[in-house]
C-alpha cells in the first residue's frame, strides 16, 4: 500500500531539514540561490499523486521512497511542467495519460528562482517565476506568473525564452536522466549509441542541425543579395528615368505657372472690364432712376390735381343737391301759389319767372358738372398714359441691362471652367511628381541601409574586439588604464580562444555561449572593481 500524501510530504521535508542541519556552514552569502534554480514543485491529480508539494533545498536534494510511491512522478512533473512531451518522460504516449485515474484534469506548478545578475526581467517577475501547466482530456495550457501571482504570459514560446535564458535543456540527458535511459546507457557497449548519447548530452547534434540551417539561410541570403544587386542597377536606371521625367515635370510646371499667371492676368482684365461696364450701367440706371423719380413726381402732381377736381366735383354735387332742394321748395311754393292763385295773380307771374330762372340755373350747373367730369377723365387718361409709357421704357432698359449682366456672368463662368480644367491637370501632374519623389526616397533609404550594413561589416572585420560587443574595446582600454587591480583581468574570453580547424569555430562559440564576452578575475576585489569599470 502506497504511503499517504501527507506522509510523503513530511518525508521530503524531513530529508530537506536534515540535509540543512548536517551541512557544514557555508562561506557564501545568505543569498545563495542562483537564477533558474528549482524552488518548489506543486502537483495536483498528476499520475498517482492527488496533491503533492515539494520544497527544494538550495543545494543537493534526495527523494526516497518505496517502489510505486511516486518518486519518478516528481521527475516526470518537472519535465512536463517545463514543456516536455510525453515521449521523453518514457511514462506514456500522450500527455493526457499522465492525469490521475478518475480525474478530468491535472496541474503542475514549478517555482524558479529569479535572483542575481542573470535574472530574467526582474522588474516584471520579481524574485520568483511561477510556471503552471494544466493538462485536460481535451487539451491544456500554460500560465507564466510573477512572484506576486500576476499572469504575465500564456504562450509556450514565452516559456521557451525563459528556459533559453536560464540555459535549461529538458531534453538533454545530462539535465534530466530517466531510469530507462540510465539503464540503456550503462548496459550499452555500442560505440555508435554511446557517441549518439555524447552528441545529445553535449548538444552537438542540435548544433549540427543549427549549422546546417545557418548554411541554408546563408545561401538564401546570398541569393537575395545577388537579386538585390541586380535590382540596384535597375533602380538606378529607373531613378535616372524618374529624374528626366522630373525635369520635364519641372519645365512643364514652370510653363503651367506662366499659363496660370497669364490666366490670372486675363481674369483680372476681364474683371476690370466688367467692373467698368458695371459702373457705366449703374450710371445709366441712376440716370433712368432719376428720370423715373421725376416722372413719378409728375404723376403724383397729376394725382393731386385729380383729387382737387374730385373735390370740386363733390362741391358741385353738394351745390346741385342744394339747388334740387330749392327747386323742390319752389315747386312747393308753386303749388302753394296755385292754391293762392285766385288771391295773388300778380305774385303768380313773378313766381313763374323765378321758377324759370331757377330751372335755367340748375341746367347751367348740370352742364358745368358734365364739363368738369369730362376734364377730369381727360386729365386722368393723359397722366396715366404718360406714366405707363415711362414705365414701359424703364422696363425695356432694365431688361437690356439684365441681358448684358447675364452675358458677362456667362463669360466669367466660362473662364472659371477653363481655370478649373487647368487646376485639375496641374493637380494630376503634382500627384505623379509626388509618387516619383516617394519612390526616389524609398530607393535612397534602401541604398543607405545597404551601405550602412556594408560599412558595419567592414568596421567589425577590422576590429576583432568589437565582434564581442560595441563597447568591449572601450572596456578593455579602461581595464588597462585602471591601476587598482591586484591582477589585470583577462577578457573577453573569446579573444583568447582560437580553433586550429575553422570549421569548429561556430561549434565552440555555441557551446561556450554568452561566456565568450566574460572576463576572468583573480579575486573578489578585482571582480567588484571590474563591475564598477564596466558600469
Amino acid at each position: 500500500m502506497a504511503p499517504s500524501v501527507s506522509a510523503k510530504r513530511r518525508r521530503v521535508q524531513d530529508l530537506t531539514e536534515s540535509d540543512d542541519e548536517n551541512r557544514p556552514p557555508s562561506k557564501e552569502p545568505s543569498k545563495s540561490s542562483l537564477s533558474g534554480k528549482l524552488q518548489k514543485l506543486l502537483v495536483k491529480n498528476f499520475m498517482n499523486h492527488a496533491h503533492l508539494e515539494v520544497t527544494f533545498g538550495p543545494r543537493v536534494n534526495f527523494v526516497t521512497g518505496r517502489n510505486g510511491s511516486g518518486k519518478s512522478a516528481v521527475v516526470t512533473a518537472l519535465l512536463v511542467g517545463l514543456g516536455g512531451r510525453a515521449t521523453i518522460t518514457q511514462r506514456g504516449t500522450s500527455i493526457k495519460s499522465l492525469i490521475r485515474k478518475g480525474e478530468q484534469s491535472a496541474t503542475v506548478q514549478i517555482h524558479l528562482s529569479n535572483e542575481g545578475i542573470h535574472a530574467f526581467d526582474a522588474k516584471l517577475f520579481g524574485r520568483t517565476i511561477v510556471v503552471e501547466r494544466t493538462i485536460r482530456m481535451s487539451g491544456g495550457g500554460y500560465k507564466i506568473m510573477s512572484s506576486a501571482g500576476r499572469i504575465v504570459a500564456t504562450k509556450f514560446e514565452y516559456l521557451q525564452r525563459i528556459l533559453e535564458h536560464f540555459d535549461i535543456n529538458i531534453d538533454n540527458p545530462t539535465t534530466i536522466l530517466t531510469q530507462d535511459m540510465s539503464r540503456e546507457f550503462l548496459a550499452s557497449a555500442d560505440p555508435k549509441k554511446l557517441y549518439a548519447f555524447f552528441k545529445q548530452a553535449t548538444r552537438l547534434a542540435a548544433i549540427e542541425s543549427d549549422i546546417r540551417a545557418i548554411y541554408t539561410n546563408l545561401d538564401v541570403a546570398k541569393r537575395k543579395l545577388d537579386s538585390k544587386s541586380g535590382s540596384i542597377a535597375a533602380s538606378e536606371r529607373e531613378l535616372k528615368t524618374i529624374e528626366d521625367r522630373l525635369k520635364i515635370c519641372e519645365t512643364k510646371q514652370e510653363l503651367e505657372k506662366k499659363i496660370q499667371k497669364l490666366g490670372h492676368e486675363k481674369s483680372w482684365i476681364e474683371i476690370r472690364d466688367l467692373e467698368n461696364a458695371k459702373a457705366e450701367l449703374e450710371k445709366r440706371i441712376n440716370t433712368i432712376s432719376h428720370k423715373a423719380t421725376k416722372k413719378l413726381k409728375e404723376a403724383q402732381n397729376c394725382e393731386e390735381e385729380v383729387e382737387r377736381l374730385e373735390k370740386a366735383k363733390q362741391d358741385a354735387e353738394i351745390s346741385s343737391n342744394e339747388l334740387h332742394n330749392q327747386v323742390k321748395a319752389a315747386k312747393e311754393a308753386v303749388e302753394k301759389a296755385e292754391n293762392e292763385q285766385r288771391n295773388a295773380k300778380k305774385d303768380q307771374m313773378a313766381l313763374q319767372n323765378l321758377v324759370r330762372n331757377k330751372k335755367h340755373e340748375v341746367k347751367t350747373k348740370w352742364t358745368e358738372i358734365g364739363q368738369l367730369e369730362a376734364k377730369v377723365r381727360e386729365r386722368q387718361a393723359k397722366c396715366m398714359s404718360s406714366v405707363e409709357q415711362q414705365r414701359a421704357q424703364l422696363e425695356v432698359q432694365l431688361a437690356q441691362v439684365d441681358t448684358q449682366i447675364a452675358r458677362l456672368l456667362q463669360d466669367r463662368s466660362d473662364s472659371d471652367l477653363t481655370r478649373q480644367q487647368f487646376d485639375k491637370e496641374l493637380e494630376g501632374l503634382n500627384a505623379r511628381m509626388a509618387d516619383c519623389n516617394q519612390q526616389l526616397y524609398r530607393n535612397q533609404r534602401e541604398m543607405a541601409g545597404w551601405r550602412a550594413d556594408i560599412s558595419k561589416v567592414e568596421a567589425q572585420r577590422g576590429d576583432r574586439l568589437r565582434l564581442f560587443g560595441r563597447h568591449v574595446p572601450e572596456i578593455v582600454q579602461a581595464v588597462q588604464r585602471e591601476t587598482r587591480f591586484t591582477v589585470k583581468p583577462l577578457g573577453p574570453i573569446g579573444a583568447f580562444v582560437k580553433c586550429n580547424d575553422p570549421r569548429y569555430d561556430a561549434v565552440v562559440e555555441t557551446v561556450i555561449g554568452r561566456r565568450m564576452t566574460s572576463f576572468l578575475c583573480d579575486n573578489a576585489h578585482d571582480t567588484l572593481l571590474l563591475r564598477r569599470v564596466i558600469d
